[in-house]
């Protein structure tokens, strides 16, 4: 099953709230055998210097507590992939694009 949606999403990484664009949700598995896993796929911005760093500075954990209550989506995650735009914040107006990928762990 996938989900997707255009509309911006909560997403918590324990207790970091991100408003998530772009967002979709998979079940992956890469073999039979395999259980399937929850892959979360989504874009969100980040707005001047002191957010970048909370933001930058909590996703250095690699590995969450992922909640998205309005997809009754609880599991614990890890860090799949992750992009940004070129930071470049002189303001606190700034902002900088994030892609940010993540996979449930097998516990």
């Amino acid at each position: 099953m996938s989900i997707r949606s255009t509309e911006a999403i909560p997403v918590y990484l324990d207790t970091l709230q991100l408003n998530a664009l772009q967002f979709q949700h998979e079940q992956v598995s890469h073999s039979i055998q395999e259980k399937s896993r929850h892959l979360l796929t989504f874009d969100f911005v980040i707005t001047g210097n002191q957010e970048y760093h909370d933001v930058t500075s909590h996703l250095y954990g690699q590995t969450f507590d992922v909640k998205v209550p309005s997809h009754d989506l609880h599991f614990k995650g890890t860090i799949h992939n992750y992009s940004t735009s070129v930071p470049k914040l002189t303001t606190e107006e700034d902002t900088v694009n994030v892609h940010l990928e993540l996979i449930e762990i097998q516990e």
